[in-house]
């Protein structure tokens, strides 16, 4: 028995849940005193207390006026039964349940052979006949069954749970892309036969584990410019400024210097380049009118999004979700490119979250784990030695007059290894992408293409102090290939 490992997986594990929610499960332990707890780590050590049997619950009164909403998520139940079972020794038939048939009924009625990979032949509820329609998602673990999500983060239609058999046999992991066939059973989907994960059917798939495969410098850039019509963005990154496969790259920009303009193009130039990289997009905390721009163009399973009005908690679980499709594709030995707008939206939504609270807290009221969270996501990038690369570029604010953005700025401008600064003074112009080319650069500890890098160092000490960014820009746009460019800025290589 192990209260003091109870009490702190309890509470990691329901951190998750709002307090509404948690005052609602208290109501049901009979903690009536829950309900003049206003913050949430508080209430859950006092839940934490009253599970563990050190503190005893004040019961039920008829005094006063009935709660509003005594409803909560039936998944608690489990998760707490889990953790009784686990560290206090408690059957699971001991612990206290309250899961009626009404909230359990997406499970109740999945046969445990299939879900869990019991030996129990029974299929009473199912029918015979496979959906031969091909349906495609992403696996997720959730209170503790796997289940294909919509790949684009949004509500789905019926739950889809992936049997523990299928997930064993096929060595399948969270954030996998599966498409699949599947049995109708009563209120839920279960996925029958597994067709392809991460777009490669099973008899090819072979790969290690994403943290544990070998990694190499960066040495290949990402194409941007196609055959076809390029924006001048494009032209920028491919012949000044090479984003390179695996690289950690961010978009620096003062409020209205375009950054979410100069995004949009890159996705949208990466989009038309057919040379075999995998483009995702998140968005983070949007506009409406900005994500329907981005729906407009990004296929549907290629973009995850929130808008502004979405839950902190929302945001973050979009921002993991796409982060570990993105992996699994690089560890297949694909090469992906998540585009993020912004790193800065994303820090400030985790921040607000429970899962940032125990740390320090700076005078900008940004927590230590939210700085560590924020390293973690950008160290996702890397370029594997054996092929498949993770590459990540997205916006980050600076120069708001905000201690918050200024701190994130300043630590994120260490982790990166490839940055974009865009000046206001080209953006109140009307020049875009307003690209400030002497403070951008791209590092790859020595390996570089010689004649870009040649380009880059020409544009920026001789043709920019003589002609100006204006006309740097003009000569971009008119500049249908890298050797015309150089032509017209008298690089010679």
């Amino acid at each position: 028995m192990d209260r003091e490992q109870f009490k702190i997986e309890y509470v990691k594990r329901l951190n998750i849940y709002t307090v509404n929610q948690l005052r609602a499960y208290a109501r049901y332990l009979e903690f009536r005193a829950a309900t003049k707890i206003t913050k949430k780590v508080e209430l859950l050590e006092k839940l934490a207390l009253v599970e563990a049997g050190e503190l005893t619950p004040e019961g039920r009164t008829s005094v006063g006026k009935p709660p509003k909403n005594n409803d909560f998520p039936s998944e608690i139940i489990q998760i707490v039964k889990d953790l009784k079972t686990r560290y206090l020794d408690v059957p699971q038939e001991d612990v206290k349940s309250c899961v009626s048939e009404t909230q359990a009924q997406d499970f109740i009625d999945v046969p445990s052979r299939l879900v869990f990979g019991s030996d129990d032949t029974e299929e009473e509820h199912w029918t015979e006949t496979v959906n031969k329609t091909v349906v495609r998602g992403q696996l997720k673990l959730l209170n503790g069954v796997s289940r294909l999500l919509p790949l684009d983060c949004g509500v789905e239609e019926e739950p889809i749970v992936v049997p523990e058999e299928l997930i064993k046999g096929h060595g399948l992991r969270e954030g996998d892309v599966v498409a699949c066939h599947t049995v109708q059973g009563k209120n839920v989907s279960v996925v029958k036969e597994v067709l392809t994960v991460n777009d490669t059917q099973l008899i090819f798939l072979k790969r290690g584990k994403f943290e544990e495969n070998e990694v190499c410098y960066p040495h290949k850039a990402v194409p941007f410019v196609s055959e076809n019509a390029s924006f001048v963005s494009a032209k920028y990154m491919e012949w000044l400024l090479p984003l390179y496969q695996g690289q950690r790259g961010a978009i620096f920009s003062a409020p209205k210097a375009g950054k979410t303009q100069l995004l949009y193009a890159l996705v949208s130039s990466a989009l038309n380049v057919s040379q075999g990289v995998k483009v995702f997009v998140l968005l983070n905390a949007q506009s409406p009118e900005t994500v329907w721009k981005f729906r407009n163009t990004v296929p549907e399973d290629q973009l995850v999004y929130t808008t502004y009005d979405d839950t902190p908690e929302k945001q973050v679980f979009a921002a993991d979700f796409i982060l570990n499709r993105a992996k699994r594709f690089a560890e297949c030995g694909k090469n992906v490119v998540l585009f993020v707008d912004s790193f800065s939206a994303l820090a400030r939504a985790y921040n607000e979250t429970g899962e940032s609270s125990g740390g320090k807290t700076y005078t900008c009221g940004m927590e230590s784990k939210t700085l560590q969270y924020m390293r973690r996501f950008l160290g996702s990038a890397r370029c594997f030695k054996q092929g498949g690369s993770l590459t990540l570029l997205g916006a980050v604010a600076c120069d708001t007059g905000n201690p918050f953005d200024e701190l994130l700025s300043l630590d994120i401008s260490d982790l990166v290894n490839y940055q974009i600064r865009l000046n206001e003074t080209l953006a109140a112009k009307r020049v875009y992408p307003a690209i400030d080319l002497p403070k951008s650069y791209t590092r790859t500890d020595g390996i570089v293409v010689e004649e870009k890098e040649h380009a880059y160092q020409q544009v920026c000490s001789e043709f920019l102090p003589a002609h100006g960014e204006e006309s740097l820009y003009k000569t971009l746009k008119s500049s249908e290939q890298f050797e015309d460019f150089l032509n017209k800025i008298g690089v010679k290589i």
